[in-house]
């Protein structure tokens, strides 16, 4: 097999590579709807609401089947320690977890720059690489 197609066969592997890497570190969101305070409040007074999620001011939620439009993820953001709101879900029988906030911006930065920071790796050390390589003789005339 030549240089040239060894040297095309692992640039395809380091492409495919970065693109599975950088679906993978891809944050993707999901089909919930964003509701505001107000139409949170509504939808508990209604019964709607059936599981949250509540994750430091950030709810997720799912809606009871039998609720109009029928079951549907949402999210809302709440202001932190408001006790009329727990009191509210409760009081309407909703089932409530607690996760811890995510405040890791150092790891969430190193994640989201993982696939640059890669790249410019592969980047240097191609180049080094090619710099170590010795140049070719002339041909003798």
């Amino acid at each position: 097999m030549s240089s040239t197609v060894k040297t095309l066969i692992l640039w395809f592997v380091v492409i495919v590579g970065v693109f599975l890497l950088w679906s993978l570190f891809q944050t993707t969101k999901g089909t919930a709807e964003a509701i505001s305070y107000t139409t949170f409040l509504e939808r508990i007074d209604a019964g709607a609401v059936e599981r949250v999620v509540i994750r430091g001011s950030e709810v997720h939620g799912t809606t009871r089947p039998t609720a109009p439009g029928g079951r549907y993820d949402f999210h809302v953001t709440i202001a932190p320690n408001y006790p009329y709101t727990y009191d509210a879900l409760r009081a309407h029988g909703v089932i409530i977890e607690f996760e811890p906030a995510n405040d890791a911006p150092l790891i969430t930065a190193l994640i989201s720059w993982a696939p640059i920071l890669f790249l410019i790796a592969l980047w240097r050390f191609f180049m080094r690489r090619l710099q170590s390589k010795p140049e070719p003789a002339e041909p003798k005339q």
